[in-house]
């Protein structure tokens, strides 16, 4: 079973979240073509199977997290995130929040497959705080309720 499947199932057993259908190749390949980027393995897995929740109602779980659709997803630098500066964002993408942003968090995406390490972004200190390498490590952190998804 794959970390994206254990999110699933998951989301199926212990939120009141609507989840989206997953989003389409075509879809996924105008995102990367339109930002330049590729998207890692982990994150392509998610968006294929589940293109977060439906924003409409049922947009959190049941403790406040929101994924959101690839369509919602957006460069951090086009957002704002009080005093982070851009050199700080650059190349981070949003994909999720907490309460309605009380902060966010982002996935790093460039041009070649590297390190797709995940961040905690909008936090008091204004600078980005990386919590995972990856997206399954970040999916891992969220199932079990590590404490590392919450802000220092």
């Amino acid at each position: 079973m794959t970390t994206t499947d254990e999110l699933i199932l998951h989301w199926h057993q212990q939120s009141d979240a609507t989840l989206r259908p997953p989003a389409s190749k075509d879809a996924i390949s105008q995102f990367e073509s339109a930002n330049r980027i590729l998207i890692p393995d982990g994150f392509r897995s998610y968006l294929t199977k589940a293109d977060g929740f439906d924003q409409s109602s049922g947009y959190q779980d049941e403790n406040g997290y929101n994924f959101w659709p690839l369509e919602k997803i957006a460069p951090a630098t086009t957002m704002n995130l009080g005093s982070s500066s851009s050199k700080e964002l650059e190349s981070l993408f949003v994909f999720a929040d907490y309460l309605d942003f009380c902060w966010g968090y982002a996935i790093r995406l460039r041009p070649t497959i590297g390190d797709n390490e995940i961040a905690i972004l909008g936090t008091a200190s204004g600078v980005p705080q990386t919590i995972a390498a990856n997206f399954d490590e970040f999916l891992q952190l969220y199932i079990s309720e590590d404490e590392k998804m919450q802000p220092d």
